[in-house]
């Protein structure tokens, strides 16, 4: 398997756009069409970036050998542990992408719905 398609399947089983997965990595959704296209690899630091935002080890992005998914213990990793579902890391993986005014006001929110349970 390619590195585009890889970038692919995990930004569909993410649920993201090309759009999203852009935003996350600071490029621009023609950069992410081409990678996953396979019209242009992404450097070194995109290739960081994608990893960190996609959750996957950068060896297993690039080659396909050792784990898929970051471990824990990377303060900047999106770990699956604990059998977090994808739309439990998808979560984790925006509030981590807020800015702190933002994080406050989502857990404000959370706050208030498990209030009402």
């Amino acid at each position: 398997m390619l590195i585009g398609k890889r970038i692919k399947d995990r930004r569909n089983e993410l649920g993201w756009t090309q759009t999203t997965l852009a935003k996350r990595c600071g490029v621009n959704r023609v950069s992410v069409t081409n990678w996953e296209n396979g019209e242009h690899i992404p450097d070194i630091n995109n290739a960081r970036s994608l990893t960190k935002a996609l959750g996957l080890e950068l060896d297993w992005l690039l080659e396909r050998k050792g784990p898929k998914y970051r471990q824990t213990g990377d303060p900047d990793s999106l770990a699956i542990s604990g059998g977090l579902a994808a739309d439990e890391l998808d979560i984790l993986n925006q509030y981590r992408l807020l800015d702190t005014q933002k994080k406050k006001a989502a857990q404000s929110m959370m706050d208030v719905l498990h209030q009402l349970n």
